[in-house]
């Protein structure tokens, strides 16, 4: 029986449709795993951070009651983007490679590990001077071809945001987690 047929099986009559499934299928041999992962994914959806929806997959737009959420990790919390999708497997690495792809269009990308343990940074400033502060130890953000860091830090009831070299931090380049 041809490859394409047994992958057909497992992905779309399997009773667990869940992400499991998914992953299992993918690690049974390399031919499998490229049949896998050469699915025509949905990549259109994006993340929002209001009006999101609690029954409703965005993926394959059908109501369901047990609705998942992909929240994006390098959002700041509040003001995170959070795609609504259904246990399907086809729907759940859907949401994944929309997020890959929303963060890639803002030249965000994930790190495999953080740069660093700690959020706490020493941030310098323009006029020589430095502050202690927070970053997102997560991810970098490429600009001109140079690689970034998210910096924030409060002054009385305000919080100032900057791009830092990654430089400035490690020299170490970044595992990036998808490229």
């Amino acid at each position: 029986m041809d490859l394409h047929v047994i992958v057909e099986i497992l992905l779309t009559y399997f009773p667990d449709q869940s992400i499991k499934i998914w992953s299992k299928t993918r690690i049974l041999n390399t031919a499998i795993k490229k049949i896998v992962d050469n699915q025509k994914y949905n990549r259109d959806v994006w993340g929002r951070s209001s009006f999101i929806h609690t029954s409703f997959c965005e993926m394959c737009e059908k109501k369901n009651p047990k609705i998942k959420m992909l929240i994006y990790p390098a959002d700041d919390k509040g003001s995170a983007r959070i795609i609504s999708h259904c246990d399907n497997w086809m729907c759940n690495v859907s949401a994944i490679h929309s997020m890959i792809d929303h963060y890639k269009n803002d030249n965000i990308y994930l790190l495999k590990k953080p740069f660093q343990k700690s959020t706490n940074v020493i941030i310098p400033r323009s006029n020589g001077s430095e502050n202690e502060g927070y970053c997102k130890n997560n991810c970098v953000v490429k600009r001109k071809n140079k690689w970034y860091i998210f910096t924030h830090w409060y002054e009385d009831e305000f919080k100032f945001t900057k791009l830092i070299p990654l430089e400035h931090y490690t020299e170490k380049s970044p595992e990036i987690m998808f490229e």
